[in-house]
């Protein structure tokens, strides 16, 4: 691989002239080869908060190219030249719109100092880095040839280098010392540009370009608007001349810059050089036609576009395509006169640069002087149409008759043949249309009005005989009236030819019937209404059934006519009873059978028998339906009151409160003290209400009162570890639950325990209530410790809750089928996002089978806020409830209703729910809390559409909240408290043992769903929070709080409290902005504490962690385990943490903080963003950072706190070679891949920056 000699060694400062250069080994494939000359003129400026540098100086020619990327931050760049240094009024070149990455660059062509901005970096408008170009005039200059061939450098060896003549007088600059062959860059070889004329014009517009350096041969010169070659006409050494050639894509109405490039030179100088393209007409063809219309003509020219229209004089050419050279339009009728042709776009009325006139001509219409036959019928009609100026061409003509094509078969310039369908009655002009246009014409063609038979011509007296007419030219608006003017009403299709009509019951004789279509009156048939031809039913037997019976009609003439007796078939007559189909099984003898379709039960049902050929047969039988009752339910409107002086079962399918309705189990006052239980009956095949559904209690217009008996502590904690295999449970708090109750102990295991929770029932109570004993031992651990690090309290307890109540409302479980055993999985269960689960079933241990179709109870009013509803749920057991998979099918939920300001779910228990607990769809402050909350299927307390406000949740518990197998991604993924609006208050809840998370915010753009309409405007992820404070999160397969994806509210949110242990993670936000977390607790968490993925935010002070405190590990604490991260920091600016605590980072693994990655985003090699830290403390850490890469992130030591050195302003950084001596690598923020240093110097100061080479 060598170069042996280099063709033209000198040239124009600004590039462009063709070097050939000889050797070998070059290969053919273009893309291998990189030739360079000159590097120097490429400036590009840096990323982040400011230009780096802010002024730079380049030469005339030189390119300047800027590159940015926001590198996990919510910002934004531009690049737009401004008229002075203070950015704010925009002039001159522009990158366009506002990106997170990308490049820019421009060419400058004159001396001067250019002003830019980038715009709005950030989202809040706060930040623009401004900076500064200073051109100035470009020097010679000499630079050497490197070439490449897939990356291998040419030798080159001097032995054919031919530097042309050059006008250029002395010796170009010097070469590099090492160069064998160069290239110079030479004032004198630029060409110059000085003027163009004219600066716009239309196609074919010559253009003469005055300067100097220009070559004299034309060939030797390119001259290029825009990207649009200009043909060269005329050359010489100072003037040049070429034609505008647009093509079909030149762009139009706008500058679009004139270069030119000279051979063996390269291109010329030019400042503000330009040229205009104008839209312009050139020709109209044909220049005349038909005065009746219809003549296609084209328009060429140069850049139409979309939305052009067209008129000729006052009339106008409807445009049947528009493109950029040509407009097809069809003419309108108008006298004979040549008019202008004008044509208009968008931008206004487009100039005209040839011939734009068109004639309507006498002498280019042609005529219609007569058609053969002139009378046709029939379904087709050979014709003959003679006139003037057809053509010869039969596929340029085009014939309607009447708006029925003809379809043409031969054509001279007198005649036309062609043939055409069944026409219309009545007049049916004559059309024809050719190359000229449309042809003059009075001509017609008439059809009959004919009517050549019907049938039957008699029929029932009691109408319904479908009577069919056979003629000529019915069409659609045909209609068919008696003798007495009732309709016979059209049944069917209408042809040309034919159509059918169901007669009226008329007595016994012979009426008229009279037909019109298209403003045509046919003759009149006669038809006969005859008692022979009617058919009779004289009785029913049994006369009372239900529905699935058999019955006989008893009568005459249900065969039909004598015709068509021998191929009779009940296939022929049609029975219904009221209006019930009762399909017929059986015929022959005067009796028919049928069985009865379901029917309202009552009396007086007319029994209907309709016989093909003849009609409805006349009856005067009725029928009567017998009530079947499967069920008792009282009268809408009502009351029904359970009276508690008794246990009470009431077992229904459907319950639905309506017209102020009742439905009453105990009152707030006197709740319900023996056992009351609602069983809701149903199936997977039941048939739904509209809106409510199948096994359900709803409640659209009245009032739901259940009050079982009060419970004082609904849950409590574990005071004492109960170990595996102990039946005994000691209790915080004295409890009033007896023997027989069923309950629930928390797991208190790693975050993969959910099996490990156990419901159990009370065999005693003892102990003043502090001390229950089980029927059945327990089969794992469960943890009542409570351990102290360093004067902070950690609480270790499982929750214990209580699952039985007086009233209790459930599905029905029918077992049958559903009743065998499933064996656990071998592999329990993986919590993981992508992991593939190794069975359906039994994935938490062996559990009964189930159709997984409960019950539900909805409350739903027609009207949003329309106070129809009364809903005060409190004390009662759920059970066998909501329906697997099916949407708006859950155990209590609130649809739609707008305020529900007093009512509430108070101290219920929740349990085995098939899909979902509590759901607020379109609900404000309900009232939500002290309930037991256990084996829910997907997300149990919802807040579905985003719109939802003011609720109040609080001192719940929530146990084994586990993943559903379908349904939306989020009962996939549950949250034990899942909202879409974050201004409800959420507070003094405990969750533990669920799949994923604890709290979810997942908070969108706007509001989802049947809410939308109510506020298309709201925006739920930026607003308001309303509380979160106290709540408990632990042994959960994700994480305690997740934010995701993004919340940016208008005003601070505070989530203050949160305690969370054993899950993978204590909290995680992903896009957040003014979001604090205050006073969190995190422990023995598997990977991290807090996370923040990405803060968006324009100051400090906005997005922070404070007072906190932070747990590598605690006494309970495996030898081998420890949290990863106690903080990890987010991509993004500004982020803080503040007067916050960490505890036991000292194992090997464990970091107080780490930096953040985001799967399937950015891995490696990112962030590089400052942390501001405040006020930390330690107790037992030695191991305070971690990073894995050269500039992964700055944590700024605002009080020397995090660094122990007491200095304001220090700074811990990755280790790098450009640190100043200052700045001294420390084991304990070495914990990563790459060794971190402490940086003691205040006035070390940190920008992010991406270079791009």
């Amino acid at each position: 691989l060598k170069v042996t000699g280099m063709d033209v060694t000198q040239g124009s400062l600004f590039g462009g002239t063709v070097v050939t250069i000889s050797g070998k080994g070059f290969g053919d494939d273009v893309a291998n080869i990189e030739v360079k000359t000159f590097v120097a003129d490429l400036v590009e400026h840096g990323t982040g908060y400011a230009w780096d540098p802010a002024d730079v100086t380049v030469a005339v020619g030189d390119r300047v190219v800027w590159s940015w990327s926001s590198s996990g931050s919510d910002t934004n760049y531009g690049v737009h030249q401004t008229t002075d240094s203070t950015g704010e009024e925009l002039s001159g070149f522009s990158s366009g719109g506002q990106t997170s990455s990308g490049t820019f660059s421009y060419t400058f062509t004159s001396e001067g100092s250019y002003y830019y901005t980038s715009g709005s970096v950030d989202p809040m408008g706060e930040i623009k880095m401004l900076g500064k170009v200073t051109v100035v005039a470009a020097a010679d200059s000499t630079e050497a040839l490197s070439v490449k061939v897939s990356g291998k450098e040419a030798k080159q060896n001097l032995s054919g280098s031919r530097g042309r003549r050059s006008s250029c007088s002395g010796a170009p600059p010097a070469a590099p010392a090492d160069a064998v062959y160069s290239f110079s860059y030479r004032n004198c070889m630029t060409a110059v540009v000085s003027s163009v004329s004219p600066t716009e014009g239309t196609a074919d517009t010559v253009l003469t370009i005055q300067g100097e350096g220009f070559s004299t041969e034309a060939c030797e010169n390119v001259v290029m608007i825009g990207e649009h070659q200009c043909e060269i006409l005329t050359a010489s050494e100072d003037t040049l001349t070429c034609q505008v050639t647009p093509g079909n894509s030149m762009p139009v109405g706008m500058r679009l810059g004139v270069s030119v490039d000279v051979k063996n030179r390269g291109m010329a100088a030019a400042d503000n050089t330009w040229f205009g393209l104008l839209r312009s007409v050139t020709s109209v063809s044909p220049a005349q036609g038909s005065t009746e219309g219809g003549t296609t003509v084209v328009i060429s020219g140069f850049g139409f576009t979309d939305g052009t229209t067209v008129m000729i004089g006052s009339s106008g050419c409807d445009a049947q395509s528009v493109s950029y050279n040509e407009i097809f339009c069809t003419t309108q009728a108008a006298s004979a006169l040549t008019r202008d042709v004008v044509v208009t776009t968008s931008s206004g009325r487009v100039g005209c640069d040839g011939e734009c006139q068109y004639s309507h001509r006498d002498s280019a219409t042609p005529r219609v002087v007569s058609v053969d036959p002139s009378t046709a019928s029939g379904a087709s009609t050979d014709f003959t149409i003679s006139g003037v100026l057809f053509g010869t061409d039969a596929d340029a003509v085009t014939v309607e008759i009447g708006g029925t094509p003809c379809q043409v078969t031969a054509v001279t310039d007198g005649s036309i043949s062609c043939t055409a369908g069944a026409l219309l009655a009545g007049s049916n002009p004559v059309t024809v249309v050719n190359t000229l246009g449309k042809a003059a014409s009075s001509a017609s063609v008439d059809s009959p009005a004919q009517i050549d038979s019907i049938s039957p011509s008699s029929g029932s007296m009691a109408g319904g005989t479908v009577v069919t007419f056979f003629g000529n030219g019915f069409g659609e608006d045909t209609t068919v009236t008696m003798g007495d003017g009732r309709e016979c009403t059209i049944d069917g299709e209408i042809t040309s030819t034919g159509f059918s009509c169901i007669t009226p019951a008329e007595g016994d004789h012979t009426v008229q019937m009279s037909v019109q279509s298209n403003g045509e009156t046919y003759p009149s048939q006669s038809f006969n209404y005859a008692a022979a031809s009617t058919p009779v039913v004289s009785g029913i037997t049994p006369s009372t059934g239900k529905g699935g019976d058999t019955v006989t009609i008893i009568g005459s003439l249900f065969d039909g006519p004598s015709s068509s007796r021998r191929r009779r078939s009940s296939g022929n007559v049609a029975v219904s009873v009221g209006s019930a189909p009762c399909p017929v099984t059986a015929l022959g003898g005067g009796q028919l059978q049928c069985t009865l379709g379901n029917s309202v039960a009552g009396s007086g049902y007319a029994v209907s028998v309709t016989v093909a050929g003849m009609g409805l047969a006349t009856s005067s039988v009725t029928f009567s339906y017998a009530l079947s009752l499967d069920s008792v339910s009282p009268t809408t409107g009502g009351t029904l009151i359970f009276y508690d002086e008794s246990d009470v079962h009431l077992q229904a399918e459907y319950i639905l409160i309506v017209n102020d309705g009742t439905l009453q189990v105990g009152t707030e006052d006197d709740p319900f003290e023996h056992q009351a239980t609602i069983t809701l009956h149903g199936n997977l095949r039941s048939k739904e209400l509209p809106i409510y559904g199948a096994k359900v209690l709803g409640v659209r217009h009245g009032t739901l009162d259940l009050h079982g008996k009060h419970v004082a502590h609904t849950w409590t904690l574990l005071a004492q570890t109960a170990a595996a295999g102990t039946d005994t449970l000691v209790l915080e708090e004295a409890v009033s639950w007896e023997a027989g109750d069923r309950v629930v102990i928390a797991t208190t295991g790693h975050r993969h325990s959910q099996g490990e929770t156990e419901e159990r029932e009370i065999l005693s109570v003892s102990n003043g209530g502090r001390t229950i004993t089980l029927t059945e031992s327990l089969e794992f651990e469960h943890l009542g410790e409570k351990v102290t690090v360093d004067g902070v309290e950690l609480s270790f307890q499982a929750e214990v809750g209580l699952l039985s109540r007086s009233v209790l409302v459930q599905g029905s479980s029918s077992t049958e089928g559903w009743d065998e055993t499933i064996e656990a999985c071998p592999e329990g269960f993986d919590t993981g996002e992508f992991v593939t689960q190794t069975c359906f079933q039994g994935r938490f241990g062996e559990e009964e089978g189930s159709d997984q179709f409960g019950g539900h109870l909805m409350l739903h009013q027609p009207d949003r806020n329309g106070g129809l509803i009364t809903a005060r749920i409190e004390y009662a057991e759920f059970n066998y409830m909501g329906q697997a998979f099916r949407l708006g099918r859950y155990t209590i939920h609130s649809h739609l209703n707008g305020d529900m300001s007093g009512n509430y779910v108070r101290g219920n228990a929740i349990h085995r729910s098939f899909n979902r607990a509590v759901v607020m769809h379109g609900t404000d402050n309900w009232l939500v809390e002290h309930n037991v909350i256990y084996n829910i299927m997907g997300g149990a307390v919802f807040i579905e559409d985003g719109i939802e406000t003011g609720n109040t949740i609080q001192y719940n518990l929530a146990v084994f909240i586990r993943s559903s197998t379908s349904l939306l991604n989020d009962d996939i993924m549950p949250a034990a408290f899942w909202l879409l609006n974050p201004d409800n208050i959420v507070q003094h809840n405990h969750i533990a043992g669920g799949t994923h998370f604890g709290f979810w915010y997942a908070l969108e753009p706007h509001v989802l769903g049947a809410s939308f309409a109510e506020d298309p405007a709201l925006v739920p992820n930026s607003v308001r929070l309303g509380v979160f404070q106290n709540n408990t999160v632990h042994s959960n397969g994700w994480f305690g709080i997740w934010i995701f994806e993004d919340y940016y509210p208008t005003e601070p949110a505070v989530y203050r409290g949160l305690t969370a242990y054993r899950c993978e993670k204590g909290a995680e936000g992903v896009f957040i902005g003014d979001v604090t977390f205050d006073n969190f607790v995190v422990y023995d968490n598997e990977k991290a504490g807090i996370e923040i993925k990405k803060s968006v935010v324009g100051d400090w002070g906005k997005s922070k962690v404070t007072n906190s405190h932070i747990f590598g590990h605690t006494p309970l604490t495996a030898e081998d385990e420890g949290t990863k991260g106690g903080i990890v920091l987010p991509f993004g600016p500004h982020y803080g943490v503040e007067d916050t605590r960490f505890y036991n980072f000292d194992r090997a693994g464990t970091s107080a903080i780490t930096i953040t990655r985001i799967d399937g985003t950015c891995n490696d090699w990112c962030s590089g963003f400052v942390a501001k830290v405040s006020g930390i403390s330690y107790y037992e850490t030695t191991k305070k950072a971690a990073f894995d890469w050269e500039h992964e992130s700055v944590i700024w030591d605002v009080d020397g706190s995090f660094t122990d050195t007491g200095i304001a302003g220090a700074s811990v950084a990755p280790c790098t070679g450009v640190l100043p001596p200052s700045c001294t690598e420390s084991e304990e923020y070495s914990l990563g891949a790459h060794p971190g240093c402490v940086c003691r110097d205040p006035d070390v100061k940190f920008v992010i920056f991406t270079s791009y080479l």
